[in-house]
């Protein structure tokens, strides 16, 4: 299985590398469209809003 293969890739009861390669951070959507609302709000407003529980994504 290549490196940059996901959970959905691999057939049924097959292993992949990497389970959570491709997977992105939940944003809560209506903290979203709160954000966006505010002046500068969508500076922040796609992080999760428990940012300080993860690192910040390359």
């Amino acid at each position: 299985m290549a490196d940059d293969a996901t959970a959905d890739d691999a057939p049924p009861g097959q292993k992949v590398d990497n389970p959570y390669a491709g997977a992105r951070r939940y944003v809560n959507p209506e903290w979203k469209a709160k954000a966006d609302a505010e002046a500068g709000g969508s500076r922040v407003s796609n992080n999760p809003t428990d940012s300080n529980a993860y690192p910040p994504l390359s």
